[in-house]
């Protein structure tokens, strides 16, 4: 185990948390809380690049009580509703800070406005103001998600923030990938980031009401553990240094450890002073520390644990040293899994290469034959014996990706993974030549009585091909250049184009029989929108020869559309 230990690139929860406090966000973040906080309003400041936005702490604290997310209306958070799988438990957020929240949106969404024509944001707050900004953020992310392309860098960082989500919503936050862009700066000693996690005497209550002037401070009664859950990055903070760990399991063993540690002789002015702790780890990262681990092996691995927990102001002859070094190390070993499971699937992509090359030898001769179909109705017309070898392929890449997609969901691959070049493109070459065979199948097997049901609509498209368009839109910029086309494209670039297709195909159908007349401007329009829209295809040459083939669905419908708008004489065209 010693020998595996060193083997691995040495790094510490310790040392990322002096990378970030070695940069001027938490600093700059602080400053501008404090503005907020003294004002008692949003305040916005731009330099360096980035803007940051402030919210002001309030006079009030989680209540204690969940209620659902949807609650917040409008569709603030549609992403993130939409991502909860099937049978999953309600999300749920802590009732009084999404009021509050509600009730500040008003305020709040011109300031974000205000700053969106950045590349980066700050959104920062301390106490309850690091609630309203994690809501902040999670509203903006969602948000992001909704638009076509956004270049705008998102960063929540908290001070003293206390828990505000149930686990489901936390596990929502982490298959999305939100997570890197929180990071919530925690005293050791300060009781509000764990108050939630499980219940407390009446006068530790009081005396968080007291100190912090709050209207709502109450012991939470039967809050446990399995009900609020952290998020995100959590810098766990004291006088010796600071330690960074972002797996919410861990973190929360680590909230739990350090309630155990809660005397009654609480002080709670260590909410208070966050700015003294941004203090100590600017400087005391900048230069080298000693350090004496007592009888702790003299390797660098253990060393470096044994330095974190240090860090973490926990004395090693302390029974939590114990508990807080096993979430170091646990730590230590998640980071790394993620990138050694990106090496394993690197290598079974390898493996499916021959499923992919089969369907594109198959594309090949489906666009070279004298039948003059091309590829997608050649697959949609063929027989399951046929097209039996191709199925098969089609099904086994399907099951690979869908499994780097889940791996992604549950944070067990790099952050960045969808970024890098190798795997960007190699699902996009997979979409490109998959997707319209999963269209041809889906209209192939679709029975006469669901005619109307379409593949585009709501839980019909495999999410894969969702994701795999959400990292298209987020490639580096680099990998944006597109050049005016000579020739036809190998594969049509719109991998939804044949779905497109047999909507119109329906609905060309409809407008003859549709005896309504505003039913059937509705329909004439969907006709008009779809032909101005391959038209602009076919002229950009992003097609495939297989879209222009003699037989293909798309030239009988070409061939349809011109015979019915002959049929038609120039008033009831003009009604339509």
């Amino acid at each position: 185990m010693e020998v595996s230990n060193e083997s691995c690139r040495f790094e510490t929860s310790e040392t990322l948390a002096a990378f970030v406090a070695s940069t001027p966000l938490l600093s700059e973040s602080w400053k501008l809380c404090n503005a907020a906080n003294a004002e008692g309003n949003i305040l916005t400041q731009h330099g360096g690049g980035i803007w940051y936005v402030a919210l002001p702490a309030v006079n009030k604290l989680p209540s204690g009580e969940f209620v659902e997310l949807e609650a917040a209306g409008e569709g603030l958070f549609s992403a993130l509703r939409r991502t909860s799988a099937a049978g999953e438990p309600p999300q749920m957020v802590d009732s009084e800070m999404l009021s509050l929240f509600s009730s500040m949106f008003s305020l709040i969404h011109p300031q974000i406005m205000g700053c969106m024509e950045g590349r980066k944001l700050v959104l920062t707050g301390h106490s309850g103001g690091g609630a309203m900004a994690s809501l902040t953020a999670l509203w903006l992310l969602s948000y992001l998600q909704s638009l076509s392309s956004s270049s705008l860098h998102v960063l929540c960082i908290t001070f003293g923030s206390p828990l505000l989500v149930n686990r489901s919503l936390s596990t929502v936050i982490t298959r999305l990938r939100f997570n890197r862009n929180f990071c919530h700066v925690a005293s050791t000693r300060d009781i509000v980031p764990r108050f939630l996690l499980s219940p407390h005497s009446p006068e530790i209550a009081r005396l968080i009401s007291s100190s912090l002037h709050l209207q709502n401070a109450s012991s939470p009664e039967g809050s446990g553990r399995g009900e609020f859950w952290p998020f995100g990055s959590y810098l766990f903070c004291s006088e010796e240094g600071g330690v960074c760990i972002d797996d919410s399991e861990l973190v929360c063993r680590m909230l739990v450890m350090l309630n155990a540690r809660t005397t009654g002789a609480l002080e709670m002015e260590d909410h208070l002073k966050y700015g003294n702790y941004v203090e100590i780890l600017s400087q005391q990262f900048l230069k080298a520390r000693s350090f004496n681990g007592g009888n702790v092996s003299e390797s660098s691995y253990h060393a470096g644990v044994a330095l974190a927990v240090e860090a973490m102001g926990i004395s090693h002859e302390e029974p939590a040293a114990a508990e807080a070094r096993g979430c170091i190390e646990t730590a230590r070993r998640i980071s790394q899994a993620p990138i050694l499971k990106s090496t394993e699937i690197s290598n079974d992509l390898g493996r499916f290469l021959r499923c992919r090359l089969e369907i594109q030898w198959y594309k090949e001769r489906c666009d070279a034959s004298t039948e003059q179909l091309g590829y997608y109705d050649f697959f949609k017309r063929g027989t399951m014996r046929s097209n039996s070898r191709i199925n098969m392929n089609r099904v086994k890449l399907a099951k690979f990706w869908d499994g780097v997609i889940e791996m992604i969901e549950k944070n067990e691959l790099p952050f960045d993974f969808h970024l890098r070049a190798k795997w960007l493109y190699a699902s996009q070459f997979y979409q490109l030549l998959a997707e319209p065979l999963d269209i041809a199948y889906f209209y192939k097997n679709r029975k006469p009585e669901e005619r109307g049901n379409h593949y585009l609509m709501q839980g019909n498209r495999p999410k894969r091909y969702v994701a795999f368009d959400n990292w298209w839109r987020e490639r580096p910029e680099s990998h944006k250049k597109k050049y005016e086309r000579t020739r036809y494209a190998s594969s049509t670039q719109d991998t939804c184009f044949w779905a497109k297709l047999e909507e119109a195909i329906e609905n060309l159908d409809d407008v003859r029989t549709e005896t309504d007349g505003c039913k059937r401007s509705i329909l004439w329009e969907k006709v008009v929108a779809f032909e101005r829209y391959a038209d602009e295809l076919v002229r950009k040459k992003d097609v495939s020869i297989d879209v222009l083939a003699r037989n293909s669905s798309y030239s009988k419908w070409v061939e349809a559309l011109r015979e019915f708008k002959s049929q038609m004489s120039p008033d009831s065209m003009e009604t339509m």
